[in-house]
Protein backbone atom coordinates (compact mmCIF):
# COMPACT_ATOMS: atom_id res chain seq x y z
CA UNK A 1 0.00 0.00 0.00
CA UNK A 2 2.60 2.42 1.01
CA UNK A 3 4.62 1.41 -2.27
CA UNK A 4 1.49 2.39 -4.40
CA UNK A 5 0.88 5.72 -2.51
CA UNK A 6 4.40 6.93 -2.94
CA UNK A 7 3.98 5.84 -7.00
CA UNK A 8 1.08 8.16 -6.87
CA UNK A 9 2.75 10.87 -5.35
CA UNK A 10 5.44 11.03 -7.72
CA UNK A 11 3.16 11.21 -10.68
CA UNK A 12 1.37 13.72 -8.86
CA UNK A 13 4.61 16.02 -8.27
CA UNK A 14 5.61 14.97 -12.17
CA UNK A 15 2.42 16.36 -13.26
CA UNK A 16 2.71 19.62 -11.38
CA UNK A 17 6.16 20.34 -12.55
CA UNK A 18 4.89 19.22 -15.92
CA UNK A 19 2.15 22.01 -15.81
CA UNK A 20 4.37 24.13 -13.76
CA UNK A 21 6.67 24.04 -17.07
CA UNK A 22 3.76 24.45 -19.50
CA UNK A 23 2.57 27.64 -17.85
CA UNK A 24 6.13 29.06 -17.89
CA UNK A 25 6.46 28.41 -21.78
CA UNK A 26 2.68 29.73 -22.66
CA UNK A 27 4.25 32.67 -20.34
CA UNK A 28 7.56 33.28 -22.10
CA UNK A 29 5.64 32.50 -25.67
CA UNK A 30 2.76 35.73 -25.22
CA UNK A 31 5.63 37.98 -24.12
CA UNK A 32 7.25 37.20 -27.30
CA UNK A 33 4.44 37.33 -29.38
CA UNK A 34 3.55 40.72 -27.97
CA UNK A 35 6.60 42.27 -28.37
CA UNK A 36 6.39 41.06 -32.15
CA UNK A 37 4.04 44.93 -32.83
CA UNK A 38 4.07 48.13 -31.02
CA UNK A 39 0.98 50.40 -31.90
CA UNK A 40 1.03 54.09 -31.50
CA UNK A 41 -1.74 55.92 -31.19
CA UNK A 42 -1.77 59.91 -32.21
CA UNK A 43 -4.60 61.71 -30.60
CA UNK A 44 -3.94 64.67 -32.70
CA UNK A 45 -4.32 62.91 -35.78
CA UNK A 46 -6.40 60.47 -35.40
CA UNK A 47 -4.35 57.55 -36.83
CA UNK A 48 -2.83 54.30 -35.03
CA UNK A 49 0.53 53.23 -36.65
CA UNK A 50 1.64 49.73 -35.90
CA UNK A 51 5.81 48.91 -35.76
CA UNK A 52 7.21 45.83 -36.08
CA UNK A 53 9.98 44.36 -33.34
CA UNK A 54 12.56 46.37 -35.48
CA UNK A 55 10.68 49.87 -35.03
CA UNK A 56 9.85 49.85 -38.83
CA UNK A 57 6.03 51.33 -39.30
CA UNK A 58 3.86 48.45 -41.04
CA UNK A 59 0.14 49.48 -41.01
CA UNK A 60 -1.38 52.52 -40.52
CA UNK A 61 -5.19 52.96 -39.45
CA UNK A 62 -7.49 56.02 -39.40
CA UNK A 63 -9.38 56.26 -36.01
CA UNK A 64 -11.25 58.35 -33.88
CA UNK A 65 -9.93 59.45 -30.52
CA UNK A 66 -11.40 61.43 -27.55
CA UNK A 67 -8.94 64.29 -27.91
CA UNK A 68 -8.14 65.11 -24.13
CA UNK A 69 -10.02 62.31 -23.01
CA UNK A 70 -7.54 59.77 -24.64
CA UNK A 71 -4.83 59.76 -22.01
CA UNK A 72 -1.07 60.37 -23.04
CA UNK A 73 1.53 57.62 -22.19
CA UNK A 74 3.11 54.30 -22.74
CA UNK A 75 0.64 51.03 -21.81
CA UNK A 76 0.37 47.52 -22.33
CA UNK A 77 -3.03 45.75 -24.19
CA UNK A 78 -5.03 43.52 -21.72
CA UNK A 79 -8.29 41.57 -21.80
CA UNK A 80 -10.28 40.98 -25.21
CA UNK A 81 -13.70 40.58 -25.54
CA UNK A 82 -15.78 39.79 -29.12
CA UNK A 83 -18.49 42.05 -28.08
CA UNK A 84 -18.14 44.83 -25.44
CA UNK A 85 -21.11 46.85 -24.14
CA UNK A 86 -19.60 50.57 -23.90
CA UNK A 87 -21.42 54.01 -22.86
CA UNK A 88 -24.93 54.31 -24.10
CA UNK A 89 -25.73 51.64 -23.75
CA UNK A 90 -23.84 50.40 -27.19
CA UNK A 91 -21.49 47.93 -28.09
CA UNK A 92 -18.51 47.33 -29.81
CA UNK A 93 -16.61 44.61 -31.17
CA UNK A 94 -13.16 43.37 -31.18
CA UNK A 95 -12.44 45.34 -28.35
CA UNK A 96 -8.68 45.32 -27.17
CA UNK A 97 -8.50 46.82 -23.63
CA UNK A 98 -5.43 49.55 -23.51
CA UNK A 99 -5.77 50.53 -19.96
CA UNK A 100 -8.90 51.08 -17.38
CA UNK A 101 -12.02 51.87 -19.39
CA UNK A 102 -10.10 52.94 -22.69
CA UNK A 103 -10.17 50.33 -25.49
CA UNK A 104 -9.82 49.56 -29.23
CA UNK A 105 -12.87 48.78 -30.53
CA UNK A 106 -15.29 49.45 -33.71
CA UNK A 107 -17.30 51.99 -34.18
CA UNK A 108 -20.14 51.51 -31.66
CA UNK A 109 -23.57 49.54 -32.19
CA UNK A 110 -26.93 49.66 -31.08
CA UNK A 111 -27.24 46.28 -30.14
CA UNK A 112 -25.03 43.06 -29.44
CA UNK A 113 -24.42 40.77 -31.76
CA UNK A 114 -26.07 42.69 -34.42
CA UNK A 115 -23.47 43.27 -37.55
CA UNK A 116 -25.90 45.15 -39.24
CA UNK A 117 -27.15 47.69 -36.12
CA UNK A 118 -23.49 50.31 -36.49
CA UNK A 119 -24.39 54.12 -36.34
CA UNK A 120 -24.08 54.77 -39.70
CA UNK A 121 -23.32 58.67 -38.70
CA UNK A 122 -20.69 57.91 -36.03
CA UNK A 123 -18.75 55.94 -39.16
CA UNK A 124 -18.44 58.76 -40.87
CA UNK A 125 -16.80 60.56 -38.14
CA UNK A 126 -14.00 58.05 -38.36
CA UNK A 127 -10.80 60.34 -38.71
CA UNK A 128 -11.83 63.07 -36.12
CA UNK A 129 -12.32 63.23 -32.67
CA UNK A 130 -15.53 61.57 -31.54
CA UNK A 131 -15.27 58.75 -28.89
CA UNK A 132 -14.93 59.26 -25.24
CA UNK A 133 -11.84 58.30 -24.67
CA UNK A 134 -11.10 55.06 -25.95
CA UNK A 135 -9.53 54.36 -29.75
CA UNK A 136 -12.43 53.55 -32.34
CA UNK A 137 -11.41 51.86 -35.76
CA UNK A 138 -13.32 49.85 -38.80
CA UNK A 139 -14.47 46.27 -38.12
CA UNK A 140 -11.23 45.33 -39.90
CA UNK A 141 -8.89 47.40 -38.33
CA UNK A 142 -10.11 46.17 -34.65
CA UNK A 143 -9.94 42.57 -35.45
CA UNK A 144 -6.51 42.85 -36.62
CA UNK A 145 -5.35 44.47 -33.29
CA UNK A 146 -7.61 41.58 -31.84
CA UNK A 147 -6.20 39.19 -33.75
CA UNK A 148 -2.66 40.10 -34.48
CA UNK A 149 -2.17 41.84 -30.79
CA UNK A 150 -1.40 40.27 -27.61
CA UNK A 151 -2.02 40.48 -24.22
CA UNK A 152 1.23 42.47 -23.17
CA UNK A 153 1.22 44.52 -26.49
CA UNK A 154 2.73 47.90 -25.82
CA UNK A 155 0.60 50.98 -26.59
CA UNK A 156 2.14 54.38 -26.99
CA UNK A 157 -0.40 57.32 -27.45
CA UNK A 158 1.23 60.60 -28.21
CA UNK A 159 0.01 64.37 -28.95
CA UNK A 160 2.12 64.09 -32.25
CA UNK A 161 1.93 66.17 -35.91
CA UNK A 162 1.42 64.57 -39.25
CA UNK A 163 5.18 63.90 -38.78
CA UNK A 164 4.01 61.25 -36.30
CA UNK A 165 2.80 59.35 -38.70
CA UNK A 166 4.69 57.41 -41.21
CA UNK A 167 2.77 55.85 -43.36
CA UNK A 168 0.23 58.87 -43.40
CA UNK A 169 -3.51 58.50 -42.34
CA UNK A 170 -5.47 56.08 -44.59
CA UNK A 171 -8.65 57.29 -46.09
CA UNK A 172 -11.44 55.52 -44.91
CA UNK A 173 -15.06 54.80 -46.74
CA UNK A 174 -18.24 56.85 -46.13
CA UNK A 175 -21.35 54.98 -45.80
CA UNK A 176 -24.83 56.69 -46.73
CA UNK A 177 -26.86 57.88 -43.50
CA UNK A 178 -30.61 57.26 -45.37
CA UNK A 179 -30.42 55.10 -42.30
CA UNK A 180 -29.25 55.41 -38.59
CA UNK A 181 -28.05 51.74 -38.93
CA UNK A 182 -26.47 50.09 -41.16
CA UNK A 183 -23.06 47.45 -41.62
CA UNK A 184 -19.71 48.43 -41.36
CA UNK A 185 -18.13 48.00 -45.24
CA UNK A 186 -15.07 45.93 -43.56
CA UNK A 187 -16.71 44.01 -41.91
CA UNK A 188 -16.10 40.19 -42.85
CA UNK A 189 -18.86 38.91 -41.03
CA UNK A 190 -21.28 36.73 -43.93
CA UNK A 191 -24.13 38.49 -44.91
CA UNK A 192 -22.14 41.70 -45.19
CA UNK A 193 -24.00 43.44 -48.31
CA UNK A 194 -20.65 45.40 -48.77
CA UNK A 195 -18.64 42.45 -49.67
CA UNK A 196 -19.19 42.28 -53.20
CA UNK A 197 -19.96 45.87 -54.21
CA UNK A 198 -16.84 47.25 -56.26
CA UNK A 199 -16.04 50.38 -57.27
CA UNK A 200 -16.86 51.87 -60.83
CA UNK A 201 -15.83 54.42 -63.16
CA UNK A 202 -18.31 55.47 -65.74
CA UNK A 203 -16.33 57.01 -69.01
CA UNK A 204 -19.15 57.22 -71.59
CA UNK A 205 -19.15 61.14 -71.47
CA UNK A 206 -15.63 61.67 -71.59
CA UNK A 207 -14.59 63.70 -74.92
CA UNK A 208 -12.91 61.37 -77.25
CA UNK A 209 -11.93 64.12 -79.72
CA UNK A 210 -9.99 66.71 -78.72
CA UNK A 211 -9.08 69.77 -80.69
CA UNK A 212 -5.61 70.66 -81.43
CA UNK A 213 -3.82 73.02 -78.99
CA UNK A 214 -7.04 73.01 -76.92
CA UNK A 215 -7.46 72.72 -72.87
CA UNK A 216 -8.17 69.01 -72.43
CA UNK A 217 -9.70 67.68 -68.47
CA UNK A 218 -9.81 63.94 -68.57
CA UNK A 219 -12.12 64.09 -65.55
CA UNK A 220 -14.16 66.28 -67.30
CA UNK A 221 -18.17 64.52 -67.64
CA UNK A 222 -16.20 61.01 -65.57
CA UNK A 223 -18.06 59.41 -62.80
CA UNK A 224 -16.22 56.92 -60.51
CA UNK A 225 -18.09 55.41 -57.34
CA UNK A 226 -16.45 53.81 -54.62
CA UNK A 227 -18.14 50.13 -53.38
CA UNK A 228 -20.25 52.53 -50.81
CA UNK A 229 -21.62 54.44 -53.93
CA UNK A 230 -19.79 57.33 -53.03
CA UNK A 231 -18.62 59.90 -55.67
CA UNK A 232 -14.79 59.97 -55.53
CA UNK A 233 -14.24 61.04 -59.36
CA UNK A 234 -11.56 63.60 -58.06
CA UNK A 235 -9.86 60.26 -56.20
CA UNK A 236 -9.28 58.39 -60.03
CA UNK A 237 -5.22 58.52 -61.27
CA UNK A 238 -5.33 59.11 -65.05
CA UNK A 239 -2.52 57.76 -66.89
CA UNK A 240 -1.73 58.88 -69.92
CA UNK A 241 0.59 60.05 -73.05
CA UNK A 242 -1.51 62.28 -74.43
CA UNK A 243 -0.58 65.98 -75.90
CA UNK A 244 -2.92 68.21 -77.25
CA UNK A 245 -0.21 69.80 -79.05
CA UNK A 246 0.33 66.31 -80.99
CA UNK A 247 -2.09 64.91 -82.96
CA UNK A 248 -2.80 61.30 -83.20
CA UNK A 249 -4.70 58.73 -81.07
CA UNK A 250 -3.83 58.27 -77.58
CA UNK A 251 -4.79 55.47 -74.77
CA UNK A 252 -6.26 57.06 -71.54
CA UNK A 253 -6.22 55.21 -68.17
CA UNK A 254 -8.15 55.74 -65.59
CA UNK A 255 -7.31 53.69 -61.97
CA UNK A 256 -9.14 53.97 -58.81
CA UNK A 257 -8.37 52.14 -55.13
CA UNK A 258 -11.41 52.93 -52.69
CA UNK A 259 -11.54 52.95 -49.19
CA UNK A 260 -12.01 49.44 -48.79
CA UNK A 261 -8.61 48.72 -50.99
CA UNK A 262 -10.84 47.63 -53.64
CA UNK A 263 -10.10 48.68 -57.64
CA UNK A 264 -11.61 49.58 -61.05
CA UNK A 265 -10.24 50.39 -64.42
CA UNK A 266 -11.05 52.02 -67.74
CA UNK A 267 -9.42 52.45 -71.16
CA UNK A 268 -10.54 54.54 -73.74
CA UNK A 269 -9.10 56.24 -77.08
CA UNK A 270 -9.07 59.93 -77.49
CA UNK A 271 -7.92 61.34 -80.46
CA UNK A 272 -6.29 65.00 -81.48
CA UNK A 273 -7.71 66.02 -84.31
CA UNK A 274 -6.95 69.40 -86.36
CA UNK A 275 -9.86 71.73 -86.09
CA UNK A 276 -8.03 74.72 -87.17
CA UNK A 277 -7.72 76.78 -90.05
CA UNK A 278 -4.46 76.97 -92.28
CA UNK A 279 -2.13 79.66 -92.16
CA UNK A 280 -0.91 81.56 -95.38
CA UNK A 281 2.18 83.13 -95.39
CA UNK A 282 4.11 85.51 -97.72
CA UNK A 283 1.39 87.49 -98.75
CA UNK A 284 2.15 90.91 -99.01
CA UNK A 285 -1.07 92.90 -98.46
CA UNK A 286 -0.59 96.53 -100.74
CA UNK A 287 2.21 96.39 -103.57
CA UNK A 288 2.52 98.90 -106.62
CA UNK A 289 3.33 97.92 -109.61
CA UNK A 290 4.12 99.02 -113.02
CA UNK A 291 2.34 98.71 -116.19
CA UNK A 292 3.34 95.34 -118.02
CA UNK A 293 4.21 93.58 -114.65
CA UNK A 294 4.06 89.92 -115.31
CA UNK A 295 4.53 88.03 -111.43
CA UNK A 296 4.02 84.22 -110.61
CA UNK A 297 1.56 85.45 -107.61
CA UNK A 298 2.27 82.22 -105.71
CA UNK A 299 6.09 82.47 -105.53
CA UNK A 300 7.11 82.78 -101.78
CA UNK A 301 3.59 82.06 -100.26
CA UNK A 302 2.97 78.68 -98.38
CA UNK A 303 0.23 77.54 -97.07
CA UNK A 304 0.94 74.79 -93.76
CA UNK A 305 -1.42 73.72 -91.44
CA UNK A 306 -1.46 74.00 -87.62
CA UNK A 307 1.22 71.13 -87.53
CA UNK A 308 3.20 72.51 -89.84
CA UNK A 309 2.34 70.00 -93.03
CA UNK A 310 2.65 71.74 -96.17
CA UNK A 311 -0.21 71.78 -98.12
CA UNK A 312 1.04 74.63 -100.67
CA UNK A 313 0.19 72.67 -103.12
CA UNK A 314 -3.66 73.23 -102.03
CA UNK A 315 -3.06 77.05 -102.59
CA UNK A 316 -5.94 79.19 -105.16
CA UNK A 317 -5.37 82.53 -106.03
CA UNK A 318 -8.49 84.33 -107.54
CA UNK A 319 -7.77 87.83 -109.43
CA UNK A 320 -9.83 90.22 -109.57
CA UNK A 321 -9.09 93.28 -112.38
CA UNK A 322 -9.48 97.07 -112.30
CA UNK A 323 -11.87 96.63 -114.97
CA UNK A 324 -14.05 94.11 -112.99
CA UNK A 325 -13.05 91.32 -114.11
CA UNK A 326 -12.71 87.64 -111.64
CA UNK A 327 -10.69 84.96 -112.98
CA UNK A 328 -10.61 82.15 -110.32
CA UNK A 329 -8.05 79.22 -109.70
CA UNK A 330 -5.57 81.66 -111.84
CA UNK A 331 -2.63 79.07 -112.49
CA UNK A 332 0.94 80.59 -113.66
CA UNK A 333 1.85 84.23 -114.68
CA UNK A 334 0.01 86.74 -114.69
CA UNK A 335 0.72 90.04 -116.67
CA UNK A 336 -0.56 93.39 -115.39
CA UNK A 337 -1.45 95.54 -118.61
CA UNK A 338 -3.71 97.30 -117.07
CA UNK A 339 -4.05 100.46 -114.83
CA UNK A 340 -5.64 100.89 -111.69
CA UNK A 341 -6.12 98.65 -108.46
CA UNK A 342 -6.43 94.40 -108.96
CA UNK A 343 -7.50 92.71 -105.78
CA UNK A 344 -5.66 89.20 -105.06
CA UNK A 345 -7.04 86.92 -103.03
CA UNK A 346 -4.89 83.57 -102.25
CA UNK A 347 -7.36 80.95 -100.55
CA UNK A 348 -6.87 77.36 -99.42
CA UNK A 349 -8.82 74.42 -97.59
CA UNK A 350 -7.63 72.68 -94.95
CA UNK A 351 -8.09 69.07 -96.32
CA UNK A 352 -8.57 67.93 -92.42
CA UNK A 353 -11.98 69.89 -91.57
CA UNK A 354 -12.41 71.51 -94.84
CA UNK A 355 -12.03 74.73 -93.04
CA UNK A 356 -10.91 77.44 -95.63
CA UNK A 357 -8.15 80.44 -95.51
CA UNK A 358 -8.21 83.43 -97.22
CA UNK A 359 -5.54 86.24 -97.38
CA UNK A 360 -5.84 89.25 -99.00
CA UNK A 361 -3.26 91.50 -101.41
CA UNK A 362 -4.27 94.75 -102.90
CA UNK A 363 -2.12 95.85 -106.19
CA UNK A 364 -1.89 99.00 -107.66
CA UNK A 365 -0.96 99.27 -111.45
CA UNK A 366 0.36 102.69 -111.97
Amino acid sequence: MRSIMKKIGLLLMCLVLSLSFCDSFTGIDRVQAAATYQIQVNRSTNVVTVFDANGEPIKAMTCSTGGANTPLGTYSTGGKYRWWELDGPCWGQYCTRITGHVLFHSVWYYAINNPAAQSTAQYNKLGTPASHGCVRLTVADSKWIYDNCPTGTKVNIIDGTEENDPLGKPKTIQVSTASRTGWDPTDPTPGNPYATAQPSIDTSKVKTKVGYGSDWDPLKNLIATDSCGNDVTLDVKVETRLKTKKLGRYKVTYKLTDGLGRTAKETIKVKVVDNKKAVIKGVKSDVVLGLGTQLNLKNGVKAKTVDKKDITKKLKVDIETPGGELLENYKGTFAFNEYGSYIVTFRVENPRNEKVTTKVAHITVQ
